[in-house]
């Protein structure tokens, strides 16, 4: 790997270090008086602190990761505890039939786009972007004890991360009272009421439990990381005090919250170093050739002029053979070439639509009939010739096996609803529901 600069920033101040792989072993050099302009045109991995971050498990509709995450926006936007759209990562733990279970990490975005705007005005090059929590939690992720406890904070407040099969399981944070303090017994509260919680849902048992940073040393007994074996000796103080920034290197990329387009910006401004140099080398030979290409130059429009004469000369001719009614004809005929080939295929639709129907709902029957065209506004007629053929209208029929109640049916129903309506566009529809016999009868009227 080499070595890999990581920096955040928290309490007004920027920190970083310098990881260092040698011989199977990092080495954190950390960064004193770290000044961003000291960053600008390196690659680095960033931390940020976040005002919020909260973890949820929650049950949803299947469906594509659109679908999914408008859900979820939906139930916290329900909760309150954002101010503003939210960044979020979630990841899947099982399926319930039509629905599945997911984990939700959200984010408040002004915190993260505060961050993103100052190494963008430094020429800082983010390879990666994780909140503070999930940086220090990352550190036991793959760790042998399976699910473990990890805390972070200081006489302020607390972070509780349960982490177990390389994901967050448990998340809470915790404010101290300013005249209470922290205390050893205070703390192992805190652990036991989160332990309990945590196992409460069905969590599995927690095998350790590890402290970072300034409340350490108000508890005993605590634990390491197996992968603070990793780091030379001298570095593992300096990591047990600022976990995130040795977390940094073993955080999921599922975890980044950089934006895709940033990333993407990323990605081409990489491109465009190595097409600078090309270019550079591009001009030398075209400065070499340039020349070469004069000489055929004029001998090049010469003929061009001879071939476009002649061509003028032929259609001129053939225009003269041709009667001006079969030139009408084939006029015509090319109009209808062009707008069969503008004609929907109605097999590539229906193997989409079968995609996108959740693999629960089982089709029974499926039609597909064009609908007459929409006849013209008073006083205009149709045209034909070469203008454009307007959009076809198709009624589709989606009949389902036994579905078990209707609000079930009405899922289906929105998920292809919506489906449909962003990738053609639907007029109407209806959801025709059979109590008697469960089935359910979806009609649109689809314009392609």
């Amino acid at each position: 790997m080499g070595k890999v600069i990581v920096f955040g920033y928290r309490d007004a101040t920027f920190y970083g270090a310098v990881c260092t792989a040698r011989k199977g072993r990092y080495t954190v050099t950390p960064l004193e008086k770290l000044e961003l302009s000291s960053l600008a045109g390196k690659a680095v991995l960033g931390v940020v602190e976040t005002k919020v971050c909260h973890f949820s498990r929650e049950t949803v509709a299947k469906g594509s990761d659109e679908v999914i995450l408008l859900q979820i926006s939906e139930k916290l936007e329900r909760l309150g505890i954002f101010r503003e759209p939210p960044l979020i990562v979630y990841w899947q733990e099982r399926a319930l039939g039509m629905n599945v279970e997911v984990s939700v990490l959200a984010v408040d975005s002004p915190s993260v786009s505060s961050f993103i705007e100052r190494c963008v005005s430094h020429r800082i090059r983010l390879r990666g972007l994780y909140p503070r929590t999930v940086a220090m939690a990352s550190l036991a992720m793959g760790d042998s004890a399976g699910c473990v406890l990890s805390l972070d904070g200081d006489v302020r407040g607390c972070t509780v991360v349960v982490t177990g099969g390389g994901m967050i399981r448990y998340l809470r944070r915790v404010t101290f009272d300013e005249f209470l303090g922290v205390s050893d017994g205070l703390l192992k509260e805190e652990i036991r009421f989160a332990i309990e919680q945590y196992e409460r849902g069905g969590g599995e048992p927690v095998r350790k439990v590890i402290a970072y940073g300034e409340i350490r040393r108000f508890i005993e007994a605590m634990e390491d990381p197996d992968v603070i074996s990793s780091f030379a000796p001298e570095s593992r103080d300096f990591l047990m005090h600022v976990p995130e920034v040795a977390g940094a290197l073993y955080a999921p990329r599922e975890f980044s919250v950089l934006p895709p387009k940033v990333s993407l910006w990323e990605r081409h401004l990489t491109v465009a170093r190595a097409v600078a140099g090309g270019m550079l080398l591009l001009a030398l030979v075209g400065g070499v050739a340039g020349w070469m290409i004069h000489r055929s130059d004029r001998e090049l429009r010469a003929t061009t002029a001879v071939r476009e004469s002649t061509l003028r000369a032929r259609v001129a001719e053939l225009r003269r053979e041709i009667p001006s009614d079969k030139l009408t004809l084939v006029t015509q005929l090319q109009a209808v070439r062009e707008s069969f080939g503008k004609e929907p295929r109605i097999d590539e639709f229906v193997s989409w639509l079968t995609r996108i129907v959740p693999t629960g709902f089982q089709i029974t029957r499926l039609s597909l009939s064009r609908l007459s065209s929409p006849s013209p506004p008073p006083g205009q007629e149709r045209t034909t010739g070469g203008s454009p053929p307007s959009p076809s209208t198709f009624s589709l029929s989606i009949e389902g096996g036994v579905v078990v109640n209707f609000d079930e049916a009405h899922r289906v129903f929105q998920q292809v609803l919506r489906e449909i309506h962003g990738k053609y566009g639907v007029i109407r529809s209806t959801l025709e529901y059979d109590e008697k016999s469960a089935t359910a009868r979806c009609v649109f009227e689809v314009r392609m």
